[in-house]
């Protein structure tokens, strides 16, 4: 069998009994794109053609994007970032492979840790293979920590403990930063809230909201911050009118309620 590359002869060998063979190239074919035909020698019977692409190129090193150097995660971190498209991505912590996953077509990956991380300083970093088994350079490695305090939560301000107002403004603060911010209004469930954050349609009687600071490692505040304020119901006082008895066909008023904008 004579085995022929874009058309040179580059190899010959000998068929086995169950008429299978191989051969390898003398010398080393070029990167690119390439055709492969072979022919049996004594009949001339020349086979199909393939396409076939050679690669000796090493994707470029990727990026890890989070957790961002000098960062924060869980104990459990989704470690995301970009490489070359359709890689194969090897993530590690610490020196040890936690996670490998495949970048899409745009080159972004990401991945979680399957094992838990210790509270503490980590480093994290990533390779990736092309479809050639070719394997870049390690990227560049990022250091982040894992903080397993959990921060505390005050209230910097809110409304008075007793108002007219059928809408709350709320004021968070935590002993760490960054962090989010969990809220139960009334003893519903905790939701995600904003920082500040408002509450509106608010029914005449006594709220309490409870909110606790979120670290980006997941830690929770154990003791949620809880003010309590009464939602008064609207009253209307006469400060000036006519007297009880007047010839005056005009009868001037002045009103006063304890709820704004009315």
């Amino acid at each position: 069998v004579e085995a022929r590359v874009d058309g040179g002869l580059v190899c010959t060998a000998t068929a086995g009994a169950s008429g299978a063979w191989t051969c390898t190239p003398a010398a080393p074919l070029s990167d690119g794109t390439h055709s492969a035909t072979a022919n049996v020698a004594a009949s001339g019977a020349t086979s199909n053609s393939t396409t076939f692409r050679v690669d000796t190129s090493p994707p470029s090193a990727p990026v890890v994007q989070v957790p961002a150097n000098g960062g924060q995660a869980s104990t459990t971190p989704r470690l995301s970032g970009t490489a070359e498209a359709n890689s194969r991505v090897t993530v590690s912590v610490d020196g040890t492979v936690v996670c490998v996953t495949n970048a899409d077509s745009q080159g972004n990956w990401s991945c979680i840790s399957g094992t838990p991380l210790g509270g503490g300083s980590h480093t994290v970093s990533a390779t990736a293979t092309d479809a050639a088994n070719n394997l870049s350079p390690a990227s560049a490695t990022n250091t982040f920590t894992v903080d397993l305090t959990p921060p505390d939560t005050s209230i910097v301000s809110g409304p008075p403990a007793q108002t007219a107002s059928t809408t709350a403004a709320f004021d968070f603060g935590s002993t760490e930063a960054p962090v989010t911010y969990d809220c139960s209004l009334d003893s519903g469930p905790y939701v995600s809230c904003s920082d500040p954050a408002s509450f509106s349609s608010l029914t005449v009687g006594v709220h309490t909201l409870q909110v606790r600071a979120k670290a980006a490692s997941g830690t929770g505040a154990p003791t949620p911050a809880q003010p309590t304020w009464e939602v008064l119901p609207s009253d209307t006082t006469i400060l000036s009118g006519p007297p009880a008895r007047t010839k005056s066909a005009t009868a001037p008023f002045d009103f006063s309620s304890n709820t704004a904008n009315v």
